[in-house]
């Protein structure tokens, strides 16, 4: 699951996510062009707030995820295994994709009646990503792991 959130991971950031027809204007909505939209506007924190919320959590989360699990059965990776899963709580902590998931629905339901929004491919890669995120997230079971890493002999590990 967190390789197919990683492989969503682009698409589902770069896509627009929204089309919007508004007072004339029209145009598309992604992911980091709020971000942008946000820092050129000057709210650099709230920029940066976003940013580790919707783009920077969710991957480390995913790239720690895949890491520990395909790393927790070689013993020269132990040390490392164990440092990315105590990090891992604190990925999980601040991805928040269904937080923003659900910005995007409250936005066309309330901006739906000044003008034309639509849904655009990158929704789907978006609703795919949160997806595997939770999934991946509930199928890993970090007990596991940990007695995994535990079972590792001394004379398993490098010197």
């Amino acid at each position: 699951m967190s390789l197919a959130g990683l492989v969503l991971f682009i698409p589902a950031n770069l896509l627009p996510l929204l089309t919007f027809s508004l007072a004339g204007y029209s145009g598309e909505n992604a992911l980091y062009t709020g971000v942008l939209a946000l820092y050129r506007e000057g709210f650099i924190w709230l920029a940066l707030l976003v940013f580790l919320c919707s783009m920077l959590a969710p991957l480390l989360k995913l790239l720690a995820l895949l890491f520990i699990s395909a790393g927790s059965s070689w013993p020269p990776l132990r040390d490392y295994v164990a440092a990315a899963l105590r990090k891992l709580e604190h990925f999980q902590q601040w991805a928040m994709l269904d937080v923003y998931m659900l910005g995007v629905l409250v936005a066309l339901v309330k901006l739906g009646d000044l003008g034309d929004l639509g849904i655009a491919n990158g929704i789907y890669c978006y609703a795919a990503l949160m997806l595997c995120s939770t999934l991946a997230a509930a199928n890993f079971d970090a007990e596991a792991i940990w007695l995994r890493l535990d079972a590792m002999s001394p004379q398993e590990l490098p010197a």
